[in-house]
């Protein structure tokens, strides 16, 4: 294009392609890589919002012996019905779920429950979909037992956790080119299932691979039924060219039902590779 002296040009630019060409990978991801959605995300420490902005959502909550549903939309009409996900020992009465909205409104639901598991903490959930095809969840808990407000309100920080979370990491030092694990050990403290998701949490950089260190995977979910527990492994890798002295840090963060733990931050650092003659592992 040639111009001459205080010319003006317009260039109008129509991307023609979703995904880079020769790649079947699309430029951004299209759905969260935790499913269900917690929709009271920011109770986890994230936001704006997850992958379509929630134009559709579903809160649950306990009102005397019913729950109560109340899903609502923005600028969008919104069709579906409520899926209520209800472990043993929790019965739910029949009710209606489907919902039609038009834009800016809402809908809401009483569903009575009653209870017969042994005393415990029970999840219960109420699901939908939105547009991106992604399952949105809301979730209560509904404690059985003889506890009284008084001794609940008196529990430590740690009991009141749903799930415990054990990382006990050492100082990780890599010489280039080298790796260690990250484990993160999870224990289901309630009577029914628990669900959430462990993030990796480090400076940029290091979990997008342009840099001295590569900390993976970012994020990965996790299931656990009424006593069970897993371990979920990360690692942190040196770069073959990683400059020798370089410091990075990382630490886990666990998001399970509305409850967030961060775990104590673990130093990692690039060392010459004469200092050790194998991979140095984490935690033991």
């Amino acid at each position: 294009m040639d111009l001459s002296p205080a010319d003006v040009a317009t260039v109008r630019i129509q991307p023609a392609l979703r995904n880079l060409p020769g790649s079947s990978r699309p430029l951004a991801r299209i759905a969260e890589p935790v499913q269900p959605v917690f929709a009271r995300y920011w109770l986890h420490d994230q936001g704006p919002a997850p992958i379509g902005n929630l134009p559709v959502s579903a809160h649950l909550n306990i009102t005397e012996s019913a729950l109560s549903v109340t899903v609502s939309c923005s600028g969008r009409e919104a069709s579906g019905v409520v899926e209520l996900v209800v472990p043993e020992g929790i019965s739910v009465a029949e009710v209606d779920l489907s919902y039609k909205l038009v834009p800016g409104e809402h809908a809401g639901f009483s569903v009575p429950f009653t209870t017969s598991g042994a005393p415990g903490r029970y999840i219960v959930a109420a699901r939908i979909r939105d547009d991106a095809g992604q399952v949105l969840e809301d979730t209560v808990e509904i404690r059985v037992g003889d506890a009284t407000d008084a001794e609940l309100a008196g529990e430590k920080a740690a009991d009141s956790e749903l799930v415990d979370v054990v990382t006990d990491w050492s100082p990780v030092r890599l010489a280039p080119g080298q790796g260690a694990e990250l484990p993160v050990r999870l224990t289901n403290r309630a009577a029914s299932e628990i669900r959430g998701e462990v993030a990796l949490i480090s400076p940029y950089g290091t979990w997008i691979g342009d840099g001295d260190v590569t900390v993976a995977p970012r994020v990965q979910p996790f299931s656990l039924e009424p006593g069970g527990s897993t371990t979920l492994t990360f690692a942190a890798c040196a770069e073959p060219g990683a400059r020798t002295g370089a410091h990075w840090w990382a630490l886990a963060r666990v998001a399970c039902h509305g409850q967030l733990q961060y775990q104590p931050s673990t130093d990692i650092e690039v060392i010459e590779a004469a200092a050790t003659a194998a991979t140095v592992e984490a935690g033991g």
